[in-house]
């Protein structure tokens, strides 16, 4: 069976989709990742996310 794609109509673009093939989960920001340290940690998070992912500076992997 071929799978059909669905578009709204009036819909001018196409959205994207995500797989993935163990857990995860998307993390929307707006405009690129902005990182801000937390004082007193090693750890710094992305400050304009409604997420809070974080990052600890010592054993990230770059």
């Amino acid at each position: 069976m071929k799978s059909k794609l669905f578009v709204l109509p009036g819909a001018t673009t196409v959205p994207k989709v995500f797989v993935s093939n163990r857990p995860a989960e998307i993390v929307l920001t707006e405009g690129k990742p902005k990182l801000a340290p937390i004082s007193g940690t090693s750890l710094m998070y992305v400050a304009n996310s409604e997420s809070d992912p974080f990052l600890d500076t010592p054993t990230a992997r770059r």
